[in-house]
């Protein structure tokens, strides 16, 4: 479930606007309209490097402003940096901040995104994307509200669950801290079965829907979100609960990964194919 905060319809409608332009084929760059949602299949038990069996109760995010990538000409190249420049300033670039190809789609605005908890009929938002090939996503990270009634508020993401070993259980909760307004560049659409990259080809007409999805299990390599923490090294409180503050070793492990681009993906599930 996405609980949104801002929304910024600016930008879509530049993008809407610039679309008319012709491509040197003679066909305008059409824009598309898809809604956004939270996937939460990602979310799985796991087995981390230390050997526990962690199991994933909540998983909260904060999020804000997705950008949609392609790769190839398939827009006329003035048009597309028009578009990418008006997206990412050049004061705001960093080295490698399209290195996932062009932006050419985006649905800006704040999210505490649950991932665990998903309801795939409610929305959280609609991108526009201009007609192409897509292979990618970026996206910011930030905090959730610091006036939100939730545990998320002041931090980036909150995670509760138990992780077993033999015949230890230790139950967690624990809050991640990544600094406001890192990029993360590089998720990839998947495939329709889920799991390994594809692409994604968007046409006038289309109607389809884009589900976000966070992975506790690298699809790729096998590594997990909790690989290099041992559990049994976590102080428990009164209640029994080990209660990882943001800033300590086992959040910065986790914030680590959550920083991976390999640990996310993104879904289209199209409706009238």
């Amino acid at each position: 479930m996405f609980k949104k905060v801002l929304f910024n319809s600016s930008l879509i409608a530049v993008i809407a606007l610039l679309a008319a332009v012709c491509s040197p084929s003679g066909n305008e760059a059409t824009s598309v309209d898809m809604d956004v949602v939270a996937n939460c299949s990602g979310i799985t038990n796991v087995t981390n490097d230390e050997g526990w069996k962690v199991k994933v109760a909540d998983f909260d995010v904060a999020l804000k402003n997705f950008e949609f990538t392609i790769e190839g000409e398939v827009h006329p190249d003035k048009l597309v940096q028009i578009i990418s420049d008006f997206i990412v300033p050049k004061a705001m670039a960093h080295p490698g901040h399209l290195s996932g190809g062009e932006v050419t789609g985006e649905l800006t605005g704040n999210w505490e995104v649950d991932f665990t908890h998903c309801s795939k009929d409610k929305p959280f938002g609609t991108a526009t994307l201009l007609e192409g090939d897509y292979h990618g996503f970026n996206f910011y990270f930030t905090h959730g509200a610091k006036d939100l009634d939730s545990p998320i508020a002041g931090h980036t993401a909150y995670i509760t669950g138990s992780a077993s070993k033999k015949d230890v259980t230790v139950p967690f909760e624990i809050f991640v801290d990544i600094e406001e307004n890192q990029q993360l560049v590089g998720g990839v659409f998947e495939n329709s079965q889920g799991g390994g990259s594809s692409n994604f080809v968007v046409k006038d007409g289309m109607d389809a829907v884009l589900g976000i999805r966070l992975l506790t299990l690298d699809p790729y390599e096998g590594d997990t979100i909790f690989d290099g923490i041992d559990f049994s090294t976590l102080k428990l409180n009164d209640k029994g609960v080990a209660v990882v503050k943001a800033g300590e070793a086992a959040s910065n492990i986790i914030s680590k990964s959550i920083y991976s681009h390999d640990q996310w993906a993104v879904t289209a599930t199209v409706k009238n194919q």
